[in-house]
Order: structure tokens, then sequence, then C-alpha cells
């Protein structure tokens, strides 16, 4: 789930991991096109050097699930 082949990008909600707060949809998030979840946490490191860490990488399986 949230990995294709042959270069193919699916989309990446990236969140800040929050105490107190499990669900996805608490949380504010960057949206990011990625072949895998490392591409698209190396992706957020480009995008915010000074404020990367923290940051998962949910597919976006992954967090329309939550969101059911």
């Amino acid at each position: 789930m949230g990995r294709m082949a042959d270069g193919f990008k699916v989309e990446w909600r990236c969140t800040r991991n929050s105490s107190g707060i499990k669900e996805l949809r608490g949380r504010q998030g960057h949206y990011i096109m990625a072949r895998n979840r490392d591409e698209a946490l190396s992706r957020m490191r480009v995008k915010f050097p000074q404020d990367w860490e923290g940051f998962t990488a949910n597919s976006r399986d992954e967090w329309l699930t939550d969101l059911a």
C-alpha cells in the first residue's frame, strides 16, 4: 500500500507527530507526490531543512482510511 512500481508516484500526506493527536485528520499536513515513503520524507527535508524532523508520511490509502 502506498508504493508504486516503475517510477509511478502516489500522493503522500506528510504530517508532524503531535503528542495527543493520534488521528491523521487532526494534524496539519503537506501533500507530496513521491514513489515511496522515504522519497516523500526526503522531499520534506528539502522543503523544510530547518524543521523536517518529526514528520511522518502516510499514503493516500492510509489517510483516507483514517477518515472513514
